[in-house]
C-alpha cells in the first residue's frame, strides 16, 4: 500500500495595527503547516502578538497595494497552498478534509469560507451592541507556486504570467 500525499498549507495574513482581533485569527488557522504574517508599519501590539502565534513575522511595508502586499507575503510561505486570511477574519476549514481535497487537487485556486467579525457601520434598523458577523466564500486558497495576487484595491488572485504565457 502506497502513502498518499499529504498537502501542505500556509496560512498568510497580512497585517497593521491589528492587536484587537488578530489573536483570533491566528488561532483560527493554527492547523496550518506554517503561519506567515506579513506586518505593513503596525505601532500598536500587532507585531509582539503575530510572534507569539506565527511561524514567520516579516516587519514588512506599505505602498498602497493590496495586491503586491499579499504576494511579498506569499513570497515568504515554503507550503504547496497559501490560505489567505486577513487579520478580521476567521477561517472555517476542516483541515483534515481540507488537505485531502487538496492532495488530489488539480485547479490553482480554490475558495474557502471565512468569518468576518467586523465593525461595518450599521443599518438604522439593525440593534445596537450585537457583534457583526459575515460569512462568506473567497477566493482565498491558491497554489502557492503558479499564483500571485493583482490589484492595489479588492485584490484577487491570478495565474503567475510565466504559468500562462501571458503578461
Amino acid at each position: 500500500m502506497s502513502a498518499k500525499r499529504r498537502a501542505t498549507v500556509s496560512a498568510v495574513l497580512i497585517v497593521k495595527d491589528e492587536e484587537a482581533v488578530l489573536e483570533e485569527s491566528l488561532r483560527s488557522v493554527a492547523w496550518a503547516d506554517e503561519v506567515v504574517v506579513y506586518d505593513t508599519g503596525s505601532t500598536d501590539r500587532t507585531v509582539e502578538i503575530a510572534r507569539a502565534h506565527a511561524t514567520t513575522v516579516v516587519e514588512g511595508y506599505w505602498d498602497d497595494d493590496f495586491g503586491a502586499a499579499r504576494s511579498r507575503a506569499l513570497a515568504h510561505a515554503t507550503s504547496e497552498w497559501a490560505l489567505a486570511v486577513d487579520a478580521d477574519e476567521i477561517a472555517v476549514v476542516d483541515a483534515d478534509r481540507l488537505r485531502r481535497e487538496l492532495a488530489a487537487c488539480t485547479a490553482d485556486i480554490g475558495n474557502v469560507i471565512v468569518v468576518n467579525v467586523g465593525d461595518r457601520p450599521r443599518l438604522p434598523l439593525e440593534p445596537p451592541g450585537e457583534l457583526e458577523i459575515f460569512r462568506f466564500a473567497g477566493s482565498r486558497l491558491l497554489r502557492r507556486e503558479t499564483c500571485h495576487w493583482v490589484g492595489a484595491l479588492h485584490e484577487q488572485p491570478r495565474l503567475r504570467p510565466e504559468v500562462t504565457g501571458r503578461p
